[in-house]
């Protein structure tokens, strides 16, 4: 079975030269022009035959369709650009949400060591000693499990008296995990 070619494709019957002369007008963009493109395509050569290569340009536009071609090849890389943007976006929610995790994670940890009649001990049987205050602590752990809700779309905070919501956006976690990721890091080892 045969694929069906793309229209920005080399055609059926096309000359080399005419499909590159159009690869030359379709990468030239939104500003592109069939006087521009045949300046850059024939370069030195172009000039003293100004006419007659504009001419040439025309009719290989023409005969070949380049404004529809051009048209699809621009609606096919919008279309690219777009879904690269989704996957973008997609993996930055997938990161930030594992971000806030591991900001809730310290803060949850540090919160247990302050909070439990029987401390953990390290190795050596000394108790291991919170290395983060537990203002700081509850802070990482809020803004850690606001920062994954906010990265998977869920609400953060509810406010108003007839069910209008306010979602807070702005938060700063990668500044914060390194901070604390050596604290962790250190309690661990310990």
């Amino acid at each position: 079975m045969l694929e069906k070619k793309n229209s920005w494709e080399k055609q059926k019957s096309e000359t080399n030269r005419a499909y590159n002369a159009f690869l030359t007008y379709r990468n030239m963009g939104a500003l592109r022009s069939l006087s521009k493109a045949a300046k850059e395509f024939y370069g030195n050569l172009y000039f003293g035959k100004a006419s007659s290569k504009l001419r040439q340009f025309q009719d290989w536009s023409s005969r070949w369709n380049w404004v529809v071609r051009c048209s699809d090849w621009d609606a096919e890389e919008e279309r690219l650009r777009i879904e690269q943007k989704r996957k973008d976006i997609l993996e930055m929610d997938r990161r930030q949400a594992k971000d806030g995790m591991e900001l809730s994670k310290i803060g949850m940890y540090n919160i247990k060591l302050q909070a439990t009649d029987d401390p953990p001990k390290d190795k050596n049987g000394n108790i291991i000693q919170p290395k983060i205050p537990v203002s700081e602590s509850t802070r990482l752990f809020t803004e850690g499990t606001k920062a994954e809700r906010i990265a998977r779309g869920e609400v953060t905070e509810i406010s108003g008296h007839k069910g209008s919501l306010k979602v807070e956006h702005s938060i700063r976690l990668e500044d914060t995990i390194k901070k604390y990721k050596r604290a962790l890091d250190e309690i661990e080892e310990e």
